[in-house]
């Protein structure tokens, strides 16, 4: 399947139809043409293409000069950047036609580095020409990729045939019966465009000569420091028009030089069943031949009014004046935050050394000011220190006091409450629970009471009061001291004093008893 349709666009359209291979060479299969049928058939494209078997779903189409115009332009050595604005603006200044109505693109031509001024082609075309184009592609299933100048295809085929006219001015002129198409180039860049109609012609040679010399004659006009000194034809009236061009060029050395030449003689496409008489071309063949070069990416600028030349997205400028306000604004913040954080670092520190001397004013009143524990830790930090110091690790004394308790089911404990009392620094298990017998509950003390870090005080034993319970007796609080570590001294005095107040007082109940 080929890859797109080039079409040269007028009254009659010709088209061929080309595939791309992996290397860049074109190959043309198919060519088609059709009269235009404006307001009548539909389907005229579709069946043309179907008639030349065309399959192809990409179209790119070039347009004659009659629904183009192009100008050289002369304008200021703007920036690339900055001129497609220029461009259309003087578009605007020089049509008839308004400048929204219109689709506006140009050829940049090469400008000297210390140039005032730049050149440039201009090319403008219809809105509705292009809409009209792409509804009857449509309608034919084709997809519109570009819209180009015929003109300019031609003349970059015409230097892709021929060598060495690149680098000097000349012309390039496709004629055939029907039209002739003359375009001016200066070192390769088409500055001018003309074209003529020569169908009805007696004397076709004779009137397309008349259209070169007009050509000649604008462009000598328009485009400074021109020198024609050569020329390619191409059509089936070149023959006709070598000498009539070889006169109308500037003579230098050996002459003008002019060649005639084929579609054949293209090195990049390639044309499959063509015969001889459709190789030497028409213009429209030949300019339909040459949007294949530009469909295909192997021209460097070119014209294209479906992607024209637009201005680069506006950048976001910050004025000088706004720079330097951020930046003062900037070392302000800056400033008012270190001093806030300094002012506040100032009263911390003065909060600090506030504090500090009331702490050594309470400890003079406390101690005396002469006093040597004035420097000595306070009695309540020396109580936290002792008290934990003291603590108990209590899971470690259950795991040594439960062998002690037993596994048997005569007694079941119901509570484990354990303490610690801090007035004296021992430790307390307070145990409640449930037996059947006293025998049971004895031989536990017995066995908490004979080793040597515990003690239990004795206790009783009540009845079960629930009737429907299996134990018959209850006991509570039976209390197991911890003796694992002797209390501190002040603990131990008050031990004392608490025996001796015991003993009095117990001594002053028998007297009492036996009084």
């Amino acid at each position: 399947m080929a890859d797109f349709l080039s079409l040269h666009w007028g009254e009659q359209v010709v088209g061929v139809e080309a595939s791309v291979s992996s290397s860049g060479e074109i190959h043309v299969g198919s060519m088609l043409t059709a009269n235009r049928e404006p307001g009548g058939n539909e389907d005229w494209l579709a069946s043309a293409m179907s008639a030349a078997g065309v399959s192809a779903r990409h179209a790119f189409v070039v347009l004659g000069q009659k629904d183009v115009v192009t100008r050289w332009l002369e304008v200021p050595a703007v920036p690339d950047e900055e001129l497609p604005e220029l461009v259309r603006w003087q578009a605007g200044t020089k049509s008839t036609v308004a400048v929204d109505q219109l689709i506006v693109d140009y050829l940049p031509l090469p400008v000297a580095e210390d140039a005032e001024t730049r050149s440039v082609l201009l090319a403008t075309v219809a809105n509705d020409t292009v809409s009209e184009i792409r509804r009857e592609l449509s309608v034919a299933g084709l997809d519109l990729r570009g819209v180009g100048i015929g003109s300019l295809a031609l003349t970059d085929l015409a230097l892709k045939l021929v060598t060495g006219h690149a680098t000097n001015d000349g012309l390039v002129i496709a004629a055939d019966k029907n039209q002739v198409e003359v375009t001016v180039h200066q070192q390769g860049h088409t500055v001018l465009t003309h074209s003529a109609v020569l169908s009805g012609e007696s004397d076709p040679a004779r009137v397309a000569g008349q259209a070169i010399s007009r050509a000649l004659f604008a462009a000598g006009n328009a485009v400074s420091d021109l020198n024609l000194t050569s020329a390619i034809l191409l059509g089936s009236l070149a023959p006709d028009l070598e000498e009539v061009v070889r006169d109308r060029l500037v003579r230098s050395g050996d002459g003008p030089r002019v060649d005639v030449v084929s579609l054949a003689d293209s090195r990049l496409v390639h044309f499959k069943s063509m015969t001889d008489a459709e190789l030497i071309g028409s213009a429209a063949m030949a300019a339909a031949v040459g949007g294949l070069l530009t469909a295909n990416g192997q021209v460097v600028e070119r014209v294209d009014f479906l992607d024209p030349h637009k201005p680069p997205p506006p950048k976001r400028r910050v004025s000088n004046q706004l720079v330097t306000r951020v930046v003062v604004g900037s070392l302000l913040l800056v400033g008012l935050v270190y001093a806030i954080q300094t002012f506040g670092a100032r009263e911390i520190e003065a909060d600090i050394a506030r504090l500090e001397n009331q702490v050594a004013v309470e400890r003079m009143r406390f101690f005396g000011a002469n006093s040597a524990g004035s420097q000595a830790p306070l009695p309540s930090t020396t109580s936290v220190d002792r008290w934990q110091s003291q603590r108990v690790q209590w899971l470690d004394q259950l795991h040594e006091l439960l062998p002690l308790l037993g596994e048997s089911d005569d007694v079941i404990l119901t509570e484990v409450n354990m303490s610690q009392d801090v007035r004296k620094g021992l430790g307390r298990i307070t145990l409640t629970g449930l037996a059947n017998d006293r025998a049971p509950v004895t031989r536990m003390t017995s066995q908490i009471r004979s080793h040597k870090n515990y003690n239990v005080r004795a206790s009783k034993l009540d009845p079960n009061k629930d009737r429907q319970a299996v134990y018959k007796l209850r006991f509570s609080k039976v209390n197991v001291l911890l003796e694992d570590q002797a209390p501190s001294p002040k603990a131990s005095k008050e031990a004392s004093a608490d025996d001796s107040e015991r003993r009095d007082q117990d001594q002053a109940d028998t007297g009492k008893a036996g009084s």
